[in-house]
This record gives C-alpha cells, sequence and structure tokens, in this order.
C-alpha cells in the first residue's frame, strides 16, 4: 500500500511541475525553451508455450500475460532532456491476484543528434525494451523479459552511419540478509561497411552474496562474449527484403566460483546466425556448436546463469518462424513457432505476442501515416 501511495504521489507531482511549468511559459517573457508535458502508453501481452519434455537442460511451461507501462513526465530543450516517472503493471493469465507484478518506473534521459552520429543516454529503473534488443537468448533467456522489465542503472549508446557502440549497467539485486547482491555490466557494438558487417556483445554477471553470508557462502562471475562477422544483404535494397542478415563468430566466457576448490571454466564455441525477414515472413536461427556452458556448480541455477539453458549441450540449434501480424507504427505483433535441436533431439515452441508503443512523437507520426 505505501508503495502504491509513493508512486501515484509522484506521476501527481509530475504531472503538477507539468502543468505549472506550462503556464509559466505562457506568461513569462524571458526567451527560454519551455518545459514541455510527455508521455508514454505502453502495453505488452504475451503467450510462450515450451515443450520440452526428456530434455535435461529446459522444462516444460506456459507463461503468459498482459503489461501496462504508463509513464507521465517532462522534457525540456527542444525534446534532448527528459524526467519521466511511470509503472509496470503486469497481469498474469489465470491468476487469482489483481495483479501480480509491479514496478517503478523514474529516469532522466538525454537525446542529442548530431550532424554524422546521435548519442543517448538514460539511468534510472526504465524499461529494458530497445535497450539490449542486439542480444540473443544465448546471452537473456526470454523469460528475463517477461519478469524483469526494468533496467535498473544506466544506458549510453552512439549511433553513426557506420555502426554504434553502447555500454550499460544493470542492477539486480541490492545485498541484504535473505537477497544476493547481482549486477550486469556490458559492451557491445557493430560497425558497417556497405554489405560487410562485424561487431559483438559481452557481459559479466556478478553473482555475490547476502550479508551475512548464506547458501554456498560463495561469490560467483559469469563473463559471456559473441564476436561476429558476416554480410548484410538489405544492404543492396532488393524488394520486400526487410533484413538479410549471416553472421559466424566466436563465443567465449569465464564461468567463476569463488572457493578456491572448483576449477575455473572457459569454454569455446562456434556460433552461427540467420536473420531475415522479407514481407511479413520472417526466420531467426541460432547454432552453437562448442564446450559446454553453465557447468560450474551453484546454490541456486537459475540466479546464476540468465542465457538459454540448453547451452549446456555442446550441440544447440534453436530457430523462431514468425509471421509479422502488425508491422504500423507504434504497434507490433508476431506469431510464431520456435524448435529446439538439442544433443540430436527435437523440441517445440509457440509465442504469441503484441507490443503497442505509443507516445507524443509517434502519435503525430501515426496521423500523418497514409495508413492512419
Amino acid at each position: 500500500m505505501k508503495t502504491r501511495i509513493f508512486i501515484l504521489s509522484a506521476l501527481f507531482c509530475l504531472l503538477a511541475l507539468s502543468a505549472h511549468a506550462q503556464d509559466t511559459q505562457r506568461t513569462d517573457s524571458i526567451k527560454r525553451k519551455p518545459l514541455t508535458f510527455e508521455w508514454n502508453a505502453n502495453a505488452y501481452t504475451f503467450f510462450d508455450n515450451t515443450e520440452y519434455q526428456g530434455c535435461p537442460y529446459a522444462t516444460s511451461g506456459t507463461v503468459s500475460g498482459i503489461r501496462l507501462s504508463p509513464e507521465f513526465g517532462i522534457g525540456w530543450g527542444d525534446g534532448k532532456y527528459r524526467l519521466m516517472a511511470g509503472l509496470h503493471a503486469q497481469k498474469d493469465f489465470g491468476s487469482k491476484e489483481f495483479i501480480d507484478h509491479l514496478d517503478f518506473i523514474a529516469y532522466f534521459e538525454y537525446h542529442q543528434q548530431h550532424k554524422r552520429v546521435a548519442q543517448h543516454f538514460i539511468m534510472g529503473a526504465f524499461p529494458r525494451n530497445g535497450h539490449l534488443d542486439n542480444y540473443s537468448e544465448f546471452f537473456i533467456d526470454n523469460e528475463f523479459h517477461y519478469f524483469r522489465p526494468n533496467m535498473t542503472g544506466l544506458h549510453y549508446q552512439i549511433d553513426g552511419k557506420v555502426g554504434f557502440v553502447n555500454v550499460w549497467l544493470d542492477w539486480t539485486g541490492l545485498q541484504s540478509k535473505t537477497e544476493r547482491e547481482t549486477f550486469f555490466v556490458g559492451v557491445s557494438g557493430e560497425a558497417r561497411a556497405k554489405a560487410f558487417v562485424g561487431g559483438g556483445e559481452f557481459y559479466m554477471f556478478h553473482y555475490a552474496n547476502t550479508d551475512p553470508p548464506s547458501g554456498d557462502a560463495c561469490v560467483h562471475d559469469n563473463i559471456l562474449g559473441h564476436f561476429w562477422a558476416g554480410i548484410d544483404m538489405h544492404y543492396w535494397g532488393w524488394k520486400h527484403v526487410n533484413r538479410l542478415r549471416l553472421t559466424a563468430g566466436l563465443m567465449a566466457g569465464v564461468e567463476r566460483k569463488r572457493d578456491d576448490i572448483t576449477p575455473t571454466k572457459a569454454p569455446l564455441g562456434l556460433v552461427l546466425n540467420l536473420d531475415a525477414n522479407i514481407w511479413r515472413f520472417g526466420i531467426n536461427a541460432l547454432y552453437y556448436y562448442g564446450e559446454k556452458r553453465f557447468t560450474v556448480e551453484t546454490d541456486d541455477f537459475d540466479a546464476t546463469y540468465w542465457g538459454t539453458k540448453t547451452l549446456q549441450s555442446g550441440n544447440v540449434l534453436q530457430a523462431q518462424i514468425y509471421y509479422d501480424l502488425f508491422k504500423w507504427d507504434g504497434i507490433q505483433g508476431t506469431l510464431g513457432y520456435l524448435f529446439n535441436v538439442v544433443d540430436g533431439k527435437l523440441y517445440h515452441e509457440q509465442l504469441l505476442q503484441l507490443r503497442i508503443s505509443l507516445n507524443r512523437q509517434s502519435l503525430k507520426q501515426l496521423r500523418n501515416h497514409p495508413k492512419y
């Protein structure tokens, strides 16, 4: 109850501040760029059914729900700066609870467009969507996105015509008597030269201990990096080809348990990726062949390793074939069939998801869109 009162109070303060700023702008003759009222109306609904019967690395199950994420705030400097607050309210399908998951949103955002590059900085508790999209499920499993919609930390990215680079921090656990201190720190990027592309993704996940220590009383470090190169055939501008990229690379990592007994492991493997979208149909296939991962013992496997659990096998093919239900401004929807081949055995998954993202700027684009 106290949390809800705090959230509502914060939103009310922001609305009041915005209204006061707009009123001040009407009467103030001093030449300053005005404050603007900013808002985001976001929604995400999903249905994900996995069939892993007989698989030693994953379990079958269905996760589904809907999440509403309203945000309100103020902007200034011709849209360069924004201060926003809101919440994620998620309802799991089939649950008897009124709201199953509630997360607070509050962040500062800066965006600057230069002649050749754009830079974007965001810090606080902000929506994860759109910030780590270049990381595959080998790094961050889908369920992370379903039930951890926020990043709590910072993200900074520079974009240009020849690529991008970003650095980020996501603090996921505050140390206490029952909670371990946990955080991610990462960097990723991509470089383009006509149809040739190359880049990489990297993160370190730090899984510390409670205070006082409990469980296995050990600190764990999980470092994962993927470095790749390939060809992007979308460069040639073929009709109806929205995306067509083929890459190959190496995935390296370090898995460490600081107990002076368990040996540190550094698995290495080959990763192939095909990412294609033609008209409304697409496929995203990932293949890993190499040393087994996530094999260092821990007292809580799911809290230590966040990539897809089938990487415990050294031979994994994961592919999603999908159809774009919606591809309009402000709304995206996909219907997909996924199959996983693990150690030569076939497993299935079905996925339906819909995402709505509206704000003051996108609404103007919608009104000017020929299909609106």
